[in-house]
């Protein structure tokens, strides 16, 4: 496989890799029974839902790569550069926003904005202060 079609793999697992919280949300099913071993297998069941989608929905040619990263993004294996990669982004990603809670916690309250990761940052060694943090809100606005 050449590198620009690593390149493309990887970008569709990483899309997709999240796409089992939107089943959860939505009482989706999976191919499998979230049991003991599909949690030795997967972590979370929005990592098993993820690589059902993907079995479901991606074309064949793209599949087998694309469902391994994705569903492997909790446990990723050690060899392979995919997988770490979308758990490698899966982490930064999820750094801005972890309140703790897992999938099948149940939350309070959603974020009702995205915060932008810029407002984390430190330059100088001074941080954004509680006014520019309130700035660094994305506004929400209708599709």
């Amino acid at each position: 496989m050449n590198p620009h079609e690593q390149i493309r793999l990887a970008a569709l697992a990483g899309l997709l890799h999240d796409i089992g919280k939107l089943m959860l949300r939505a009482g989706a099913a999976g191919h499998r029974n979230w049991d003991a071993e599909a949690e030795r297998d997967f972590k979370y069941k929005h990592a098993m839902l993820s690589a059902s989608f993907v079995d479901d929905q991606v074309p064949a040619p793209w599949r087998r790569a694309v469902s391994g990263s994705a569903g492997n993004h909790h446990r990723p294996r050690p060899n392979d550069a995919m997988d770490l990669a979308v758990t490698l982004a899966d982490i930064l990603s999820a750094a801005e926003r972890d309140d703790g809670t897992q999938d099948e916690d149940v939350r309070q309250r959603h974020p009702r904005q995205l915060l932008s990761i810029f407002a984390q940052l430190t330059a100088d060694e001074r941080r954004l202060d509680a006014e520019e943090r309130s700035q660094a809100y994305l506004p929400l606005r209708s599709l």
